[in-house]
């Protein structure tokens, strides 16, 4: 939302939330008058901010479309605890990769609104420090 901020030249108030579900009750009770939030909600989403429209909701625009140079990404992964072996490494990218091609787990993800998760690639080591 800084981004957006700072693009639109406003400034919000933050009202951090527990979820969804609590966000779309602030929005529809009037408590907040925008929110931020993932897809498969109630509420028409008014801007998307991703490089391109949604195709989950192509008549949705996104934040550059108008006008606000504004592209949100978000890092998400699946972590595991440090000295993990290389064979165990290798079956989960691989288990990965086959349940991220099945129509099933992809139409799921989708309408769930995790569609990002649909760009899955091969782990990275990353480090805590």
């Amino acid at each position: 939302m800084l981004a957006l901020q700072r693009a639109a030249g406003v400034e919000f108030n933050s009202v951090p939330f527990r979820g969804d579900p609590l966000i779309v009750t602030a929005l529809l009770g009037g408590a907040v008058p925008l929110g931020v939030q993932g897809l498969g909600s109630r509420v028409p989403a008014l801007m998307a901010f991703t490089p391109e429209r949604l195709p989950e909701l192509p008549d949705v625009p996104t934040a550059t479309g108008l006008g606000w140079p504004v592209v949100e990404q978000q890092f998400g992964g699946l972590i595991a605890p440090a000295g993990l072996p290389d064979e165990v490494v290798r079956r989960l990218e691989s288990k990965c990769a086959v349940a991220i091609r099945d129509p099933r787990i992809s139409d799921t993800l989708r309408t769930a609104g995790f569609a990002a998760v649909l760009r899955w690639r091969p782990m990275r080591r990353l480090s805590a420090g």
